[in-house]
């Protein structure tokens, strides 16, 4: 498993992804030029790709084999907390997920 948290790594690691693996792009708006771009080339490379965002029908969506919607409503300002409160949970129930998987492999 690994996380890049800068374009240029992203990019590349994208290019090397193949059919066994797994790319997951997170974008609060769906319309992050860059984080699109990594799925895109993901998806091109044969990767599962897993999408967590706000909104179903965004650019990013496109190139979805799995989408994960969080909260899109906001009734207050600054009710965006609650909708990366949720990405937050998300991300963790994906990570512990692995983990439980084959602990064993993991716990080295």
């Amino acid at each position: 498993m690994q996380a890049f948290d800068d374009y240029y790594h992203q990019r590349i690691s994208a290019g090397n992804l193949t059919s066994k693996d797994v790319a997951i792009g997170i974008s609060y708006s769906g319309a992050s030029k860059d984080t699109v771009n990594v799925m895109r080339i993901a998806k091109k490379q044969g990767a599962t790709t897993v999408v967590m965002t706000n909104f179903e029908n965004s650019l990013i969506s496109k190139y979805a084999d799995i989408l994960i919607c969080t909260s899109q409503e906001q009734l207050f300002y600054g009710d965006a907390i609650f909708s990366r409160t949720s990405q937050l949970l998300i991300v963790d129930m994906i990570y512990m997920g692995i983990i439980a998987s084959d602990y064993e492999y993991y716990a080295k």
